[in-house]
């Protein structure tokens, strides 16, 4: 991804990179380091003070601690038909706000997409 031209919203969904660059520089906690993963998605929750809008806190489903990147290792990946409950994003923010680890949406199961419509009882037959 090109350096952003302005910082990125929270709520904003990415996929990071499948090769991470290195941390050399940031001036953060190792733990929020250690969870960091590659090719997987998540979801910005702010930026990393300190870091002029470079390093980005992202929030992974299942995940009890935030993870840093830099803008270099993440891709922007919005959902193409977003989920109206969660937003997009895939989370379910009251959740993992009250359990302190990042709760899948229960209406979308994490995937941020409007999930089909069942077909009532009428349809079916």
């Amino acid at each position: 991804m090109d350096e952003p031209s302005t910082i990125l919203d929270s709520g904003t969904r990415i996929r990071t990179n499948k090769v991470l660059t290195s941390t050399g520089g940031f001036l953060i906690a190792q733990k929020h380091l250690d969870v960091r993963k590659p090719d997987v998605i998540g979801v910005i929750m702010g930026i990393v003070g300190g870091h002029g809008g470079d390093v980005y806190w992202v929030a992974h489903i299942g995940d009890t601690c935030r993870a840093a990147y830099g803008w270099m290792d993440f891709e922007l990946e919005p959902a193409k038909d977003p989920c109206l409950t969660c937003n997009g994003t895939g989370i379910d923010w009251e959740t993992s706000h009250a359990t302190s680890r990042c709760t899948a949406c229960a209406v979308c199961h994490g995937e941020a997409e409007k999930q089909p419509e069942r077909p009532t009882a009428w349809e079916r037959l």
